[in-house]
């Protein structure tokens, strides 16, 4: 009986001593993911990312942003649209706000890149649809940012971030009281922070144009 109460005692100190080393190294393996940055530390060589898509290993992490540390023997690369052929870039030629897509390695926590590829935004461009809330409104370029909430497979990987939807003469703007009720016509001015909204246009080169921005309640911005 002793002998067993030894071993057992051996047993869960072995245990005890063994699991927190192995949590500490955490999920490990190659990664892929496709984001926008979103700050870059130059002197401690990182790039931080806001993760639109990924591979499983990714996943967790869209929407939310990762900080990607980059070595002497990171590559970069600009692909002017989705088929050229991608020309060398170096870590200088990186700068905030633009697409990338990154592949590298996880191991102990740390995202290490070993490619990092900045995409013009030439290469997503479309007709976009989305639901969110003003969060800002610039009187004088006649921008609204939209924290999205909602919104069609252009939108989609903006959901939780902020995107400005530049207004034109030709922007029409409309308030629902509800989802049932007709739409009437309203004006820039008349939109406020805090608003819901639909709103509907096109982007081209990164820039979201609204051809038309609808005022209501949460419940009758969601077709």
């Amino acid at each position: 009986m002793k002998k067993i109460l030894i071993t057992t005692i051996v047993l869960f100190l072995l245990a005890a001593a063994v699991t927190p080393a192995a949590a500490a190294t955490g999920p490990r393996g190659p990664f892929t993911l496709v984001g926008r940055i979103t700050a870059i530390d130059a002197t401690n060589g990182t790039v931080t990312v806001t993760v639109f898509r990924g591979n499983t290993l990714v996943q967790p992490y869209v929407g939310k942003s990762l900080t990607l540390t980059t070595t002497a023997t990171t590559v970069y690369y600009y692909k002017a649209n989705a088929t050229a052929i991608p020309t060398p870039i170096t870590f200088a030629d990186l700068k905030v706000g633009q697409p990338v897509s990154v592949n590298g390695t996880l191991a102990n926590g740390v995202w290490t890149a070993k490619r990092i590829t900045v995409t013009a935004g030439a290469s997503n461009r479309g007709p976009f649809a989305l639901v969110g809330k003003i969060t800002a409104i610039d009187n004088v370029t006649g921008v609204v940012t939209v924290n999205v909430v909602r919104g069609n497979k252009l939108a989609q990987p903006y959901i939780g971030l902020d995107v400005a939807l530049t207004t034109t003469a030709s922007t029409i703007y409309l308030y629902k009281a509800s989802a049932t009720a007709t739409p009437t016509p309203i004006t820039f001015a008349d939109l406020k922070v805090g608003n819901w909204v639909s709103a509907s246009g096109s982007l081209a080169n990164g820039i979201w144009t609204a051809t038309r921005i609808t005022v209501g309640a949460r419940l009758s911005c969601f077709p």
